[in-house]
């Protein structure tokens, strides 16, 4: 199994004109992105193929960048019809302004010793001027080195473009083997403290006022922004202080749709709330630090699992009261969302051993899929080899019965 990881390296030594290329790739390379959502918006029949690809007629960009805009949309619209299937919302077409997500067809990253030179980073871009690439000097960030410092990790030739003056890169890391020995953590993620562990530990209390200073902010202002980075930023850093050395697995529970639907207790005032409240950053991250230790990630089912008695099993919603959990039938008191981690930790370690052989059955098929992507492109490059071969003896043939008339006719004349 191999995951990558996103750095982003600075642009701020870029002149002005190669960035005014830049900003004139990027802005070609919105519009036809939204050029082929009108159209799939219109026309769902049409998808990735070459028919559908050179309707985009008024560009400034290779058939390349068109296939590849092509698939950025293809990809936009699926993605945004499948969100509002899942919400259960009439869909709405969407408009690109985000980042031109290339690959090895349009961008080479060349890695230089560390402090060999001042600029130890290039990126070679394919732009809007066929045959005149464009070379944009770096340097290589602590956060590069540190993964390229794993074992076996490599550099991905491709970069995600946007807007000011950071570009992202992608480092390939083979995961490590899934830890054997430790014990599954159970993770109950909150609304006012972010963390709380089946051992009773909680994190990132701090998190409450932060989410209210998000809620506060104006929408679409510069301080709305701000908090929503510190948010994230918290989000983050707390995820990283479990004891992931310690542990084989960690079980959280799915809250996807959460803060959806029509139920009791959930007015207008409990979304306005809970509108800063990021789950699913939390389980990305929690996925993210599971796979780089060697720990089995394993989502779990959220409902009833801070309102079931621990003690006696007894279910109920008034047995949970904010933060206090009281057991009506048999008195049992503790924290709510303790009470929540532990019973995720529970369902996890019965869901351990299925998710674990999934995971093997998940390795076994990347494995394979990875030889007969090698597989393909070898017997690409034979047939391409075995091509450019022919044309070339075709080429030797001709210039040899070209040159043996040429003979012939001179000796005619003399």
């Amino acid at each position: 199994m191999i995951f990558q990881r996103a750095v982003k390296v600075s642009l701020a030594d870029v002149g002005i004109r190669d960035r005014r290329r830049l900003a004139a790739l990027l802005e070609a390379y919105r519009g036809a992105v939204n050029f082929f959502i009108r159209l799939l918006w219109k026309d769902p029949q049409a998808g990735f193929n070459t028919a559908t690809s050179k309707r985009l007629v008024r560009t400034r960009l290779s058939s390349r960048y068109r296939d590849q805009a092509l698939k950025q949309a293809v990809e936009t619209v699926k993605g945004t019809r499948k969100s509002a299937q899942a919400l259960g919302v009439k869909p709405g077409r969407p408009v690109f302004r985000g980042q031109a997500i290339l690959d090895a067809k349009f961008a080479k990253v060349l890695l230089k010793p560390p402090r060999s030179e001042e600029h130890d980073l290039e990126i070679r871009l394919a732009c809007l001027h066929k045959g005149h690439p464009l070379t944009l000097k770096s340097k290589r960030t602590a956060v590069l080195n540190r993964w390229l410092a794993c074992p076996g990790a490599t550099i991905v030739h491709g970069c995600s473009l946007g807007d000011g003056d950071l570009l992202s890169l992608w480092v390939s890391i083979p995961a490590p083997p899934k830890r054997e020995a430790g014990e599954v953590l159970g993770v109950d993620v909150g609304v006012t403290k972010l963390l709380a562990t089946s051992a009773g530990v909680f994190h990132g209390r701090e998190f409450r006022a932060v989410r209210d200073k998000v809620k506060r902010r104006r929408p679409g202002s510069k301080g709305r922004r701000r908090a929503r980075r510190e948010r994230d930023q918290l989000i983050c850093e707390t995820t990283k202080h479990l004891p992931w050395d310690r542990i084989r697995a960690v079980a959280f529970e799915d809250l996807s749709g959460i803060k959806f639907g029509k139920r009791r207790g959930r007015g207008r005032r409990f979304r306005r709330a809970m509108a800063p409240w990021r789950p699913p950053k939390v389980a990305q991250r929690l996925t993210c630090l599971a796979q780089e230790h060697g720990v089995l990630e394993i989502s779990v089912p959220a409902r009833g699992n801070s309102t079931t008695c621990l003690e006696c099993g007894y279910w109920s919603r008034k047995n949970r009261r904010g933060c206090l959990f009281r057991c009506l039938q048999c008195g049992h008191e503790a924290d709510a969302d303790t009470v929540g981690a532990i019973a995720s930790k529970r369902l996890g370690e019965q869901l351990l051993p299925d998710r674990l052989e999934a995971w093997r059955d998940a390795c076994r098929r990347d494995k394979a899929q990875r030889e007969q992507r090698t597989e393909r492109a070898r017997r690409r490059g034979l047939a391409l080899a075995a091509k450019r071969r022919a044309q070339r003896e075709a080429q030797e043939a001709a210039a040899a019965e070209a040159a043996a008339l040429e003979e012939v006719s001179a000796k005619r004349r003399t």
